[in-house]
């Protein structure tokens, strides 16, 4: 139920935020690649937000820019050596299955093996492991075989139960669904330290960035109680924004977007360093521990969603967690590079 929910209250807020924003847009700008784009045309925008408003929706983790932000940032962290074999693997996955690529937002039109290498895992979640190798020509490496037919929906996140009227994760509550994220994360990461084909190299490393990020968004870690152990499904039941009696935007896709840090097509380029100390090898149950531990600010006492303190604040700690995703993305990649593989 939770990655079901998850997965289908997104889309149109992001779509109708880019219409909203056209005429913001700069004729041509400049991508992370140096690729200048036009201006995209209105009629697309008509065209594009009638589809998505009568089809079957999917939701994102942060949003396209905030995971293209993410990887860009890891990706100037290294050396051109390093960043080369990454944009390698980048364009690999893009050429080989990008054919539905016109989901991208027009933002991303000057980045797009970027944008859509970093947002692939969330378009294909309903797919199972071995489906997701197979369209990109691999088979899955021996070490995840067992998991080949298990859908990656659930990859995304694991909620823990945060009690709002006591103020403290509830230990009596248990998920129905709690989520796989710490599971599958050191499974992946040490897939890539292994030999791998270029492609099992590719939806390995689209995956594990990926999910690392997701790692560093707070909703994806956890949950609000609503009555008992009932919760709201990681922000997802609370509305913070209603259009025409309908809730336009949830309190996790506030989240998503940072409140509108990267809801800006200037916004996929590299983000600052987070300026902390990074251990020696990525510590996931740390990772959480950091997202769990910003509860009581994400579900700030009288939450008002929607002043500018609270915006503020989701911004704030928006550009912190990416931050920190993208140098621990970088730290690995760094890692791989100097052990060869």
């Amino acid at each position: 139920m939770r990655a079901s929910m998850h997965a289908r209250m997104d889309q149109v807020q992001k779509i109708r935020f880019a219409v909203k924003h056209k005429t913001r847009w700069l004729p041509r700008y400049a991508g992370l690649l140096g690729v200048e784009v036009k201006r995209p045309k209105l009629w697309l925008f008509s065209v594009c937000w009638l589809a998505i408003s009568i089809l079957p929706c999917k939701a994102y983790a942060w949003s396209y820019s905030g995971h293209a932000v993410i990887l860009a940032s890891a990706l100037s962290q290294l050396d051109p050596a390093a960043r080369k074999d990454a944009i390698t693997h980048i364009d690999y996955l893009y050429d080989r299955v990008s054919s539905d690529s016109r989901f991208l937002p027009k933002y991303c039109l000057s980045q797009k093996p970027l944008c859509f290498f970093a947002a692939w895992p969330d378009r294909e979640r309903d797919k199972t492991l071995g489906e997701l190798y197979r369209i990109a020509g691999a088979e899955v490496p021996a070490a995840m075989r067992a998991l080949s037919s298990h859908e990656t929906a659930n990859w995304h996140f694991a909620n823990k139960v945060f009690n709002l009227k006591h103020r403290a994760f509830s230990g009596a509550c248990a998920n129905r669904d709690p989520g796989q994220l710490y599971d599958v994360l050191p499974q992946l990461a040490s897939v890539l330290q292994m030999e791998l084909s270029i492609a099992q190299r590719a939806v390995t490393f689209s995956l594990w960035t990926h999910l690392l990020a997701d790692a560093h968004q707070p909703l994806h870690n956890l949950t609000g109680s609503v009555a008992g152990c009932s919760h709201d499904y990681g922000g997802n039941g609370v509305c913070v924004a209603k259009r025409r009696n309908k809730c336009d935007r949830s309190l996790h896709q506030l989240w998503d977007s940072g409140a509108g840090l990267f809801d800006k097509p200037d916004m996929i380029s590299p983000l600052g360093v987070a300026g902390i100390r990074l251990p020696i090898a990525v510590d996931y149950r740390a990772i959480q521990n950091e997202s769990l531990a910003l509860a009581t600010e994400v579900y700030a006492p009288n939450l008002e969603v929607s002043s500018r303190a609270y915006v503020a604040t989701v911004q704030r700690l928006s550009r912190l967690r990416a931050e920190q995703a993208a140098q621990r993305i970088a730290l690995l990649l760094k890692e791989l590079m100097e052990s060869g593989t």
